[in-house]
């Protein structure tokens, strides 16, 4: 699987678990992200850092209320660890839901009125209760 199939399918994985109650969604494209300039030049050593490597998943979002239509951007790093890197995608699709859903609890954590967290657990990625993740954690992403 290529760099781009596996960050399509980290990215269409989380934003189907967000569930029915999440704004309509639908994956844009994922490629290569655009580098980043900075307005200031960074001082050395940070000046001779090469660029990060990075992909970005593009996702249009449509308010279920009022229509509306935004778009997001959430960037993979292949420079990190793959477990941190799908950990901080998920984080960053997670909170756009909540907030295009009005604070919606996405997904939600069973028998409790907050959302899921996303965390790390013995090396993967998973679904947490933040207050008890022995109350429920499910792995993020299918098991390969």
């Amino acid at each position: 699987m290529s760099d781009i199939e596996y960050v399509r399918m980290v990215a269409e994985t989380v934003l189907a678990r967000l569930g029915d109650q999440a704004a309509e969604w639908r994956l844009l494209s994922v490629g290569e992200a655009p580098e980043r300039v900075s307005p200031f030049p960074l001082p050395k050593p940070f000046g001779d850092l090469p660029p990060s490597r990075e992909l970005r998943a593009t996702v249009m979002w449509k308010a279920t209320a009022t229509g509306a239509a935004t778009v997001g951007y959430y960037n993979f790093s292949l420079d990190v660890p793959v477990p941190l890197a799908v950990a901080a995608m998920a984080d960053q699709i997670q909170d756009h839901a909540i907030e295009e859903s009005w604070g919606a609890a996405l997904p939600p954590c069973p028998d409790h009125q907050h959302p899921l967290s996303v965390t790390t657990i013995d090396g993967v990625v998973s679904w947490a209760c933040p207050k008890d993740p022995q109350h429920h954690c499910e792995p993020l992403l299918p098991r390969t």
